[in-house]
């Protein structure tokens, strides 16, 4: 077994206040139960161990799934996303209470403001030419509603002259003056309605409503602001849940299945970790980048997502597979072949060859070359593996 000689000598104060030292929960008991075969072995005293930061970690059993990580575009679902522009070009007049909010809350169907069209000329010459037509039809209308008025009248008072004549004068008469009548009561009731549309001619008033439950994430509205035809007033965005729009190799693409899942983080926040789901992916490979569309869901209840922000995407594809879990730090290369650092003792350890299984964002899965509860160095492994050269 070679020897690692520290790079300074301690003083004997210094080793033993180093070997009551706990560094990160390392074992510095006998070794593992059932260590695997070591390939190399090495000692290298406690005190160098401090200097370098040395840290091990537990080798535990568990399930780890292949995982893509990749940065992702968060925005807002086709069905929870409105734009409301201006139909025509007007003058904005607030509702009851003001117009909403940048962050407001509102309800399908709210009133979120008023828009007046605004003339030009040309409009307006039209708007008096239809005015002028609106006259002439509402002064049709007027006359022929004071006729069937008249001819009411005028069949009602027959119709009760002829019923005090009950016995003299044919049922059926009296029968047929009742229905005179009931006619030209209706015939009043459509030139009344005829009378109200035909009303003063007038430009244009517009109400601007939510068309969902969401947030307002675009206002740009002021009460008596002209603004154009086509000019987004509002946004209103459903919130709760989001969108993950990502863009795939076609490899990575053609490892989700659809049940696969994706971790979304963020360096912005490091607290946030949530969960999506597979929504869609691709059928079409872009010529220029030779990637996939995928689109994953996520819920964002506490509104933490951001429409248009970037996240950060864990992606897992094939299905979990049982084995050794270790941090992805502790995986090492020498010669080309995937190696870790195992702490088989105090102040020993052996440089164990490995077979790599499926990687996530953090850990690794070991599919041989391990056994549960051996320790391997996550800190301080490439100082270990330098002396075992």
């Amino acid at each position: 077994m070679r020897s690692f000689q520290a790079a300074i000598a301690a003083a004997s104060v210094l080793l033993v206040a180093v070997h009551s030292l706990a560094h990160g929960g390392e074992d510095h008991g006998p070794p593992a139960a059932r260590p695997a075969r070591t390939s190399d072995s090495l000692s290298m005293p406690i005190e160098t161990q401090f200097m370098i930061g040395l840290r091990t970690a537990r080798i535990r059993r568990g399930v780890v799934a292949e995982s893509t990580g990749i940065s992702g575009h968060v925005s807002a679902r086709p069905d929870g996303d409105a734009r409301i522009a201006a139909p025509v070009a007007g003058r904005l007049v607030p509702p009851p209470g003001g117009f909403p909010i940048l962050g407001a809350r509102v309800r399908r169907g709210q009133l979120l403001g008023r828009l007046v069209q605004t003339l030009g000329a040309s409009e307006a010459a039209s708007v008096a030419a239809a005015n002028q037509q609106v006259v002439f039809a509402r002064n049709g209308a007027q006359q022929r509603l004071q006729a069937a008025a008249a001819r009411l009248l005028l069949l009602r008072q027959s119709a009760v002259r002829l019923q005090g004549l009950q016995g003299v004068v044919a049922a059926r008469d009296i029968a047929a003056a009742q229905t005179d009548a009931q006619v030209a009561q209706t015939e009043v009731e459509q030139a009344r309605r005829d009378v109200n549309a035909a009303g003063p001619g007038a430009a244009l008033v517009v109400e601007l409503r939510a068309p969902l439950d969401g947030t307002i994430v675009v206002a740009r509205a002021s009460t008596g602001s002209q603004i154009a035809q086509g000019t987004e007033v509002f946004r209103v965005s459903d919130l709760s849940r989001l969108w993950i729009d990502l863009q795939l190799s076609e490899s990575q693409a053609a490892s989700l299945g659809p049940a696969s899942t994706a971790v979304i983080t963020s360096e912005l926040d490091p607290t946030l970790r949530l969960e999506g789901r597979r929504i869609a992916v691709g059928a079409l490979v872009d010529d220029q980048t030779r990637t996939v569309q995928a689109i994953f869901e996520v819920a964002n209840a506490d509104e933490r997502l951001r429409i248009g922000s970037m996240v950060d995407v864990a992606v897992q594809g094939a299905a979990a597979v049982d084995a050794m879990v270790v941090p992805q730090v502790s995986i090492l290369e020498r010669d080309g072949a995937p190696v870790v650092v195992v702490k088989t003792g105090p102040e020993t350890f052996g440089v164990r060859g490995v077979r790599v299984g499926p990687r996530n964002a953090s850990m690794v899965g070991v599919l041989s070359g391990l056994e549960p509860g051996e320790r391997v160095v996550v800190e301080g492994a490439s100082s270990v593996l330098l002396a075992a050269q």
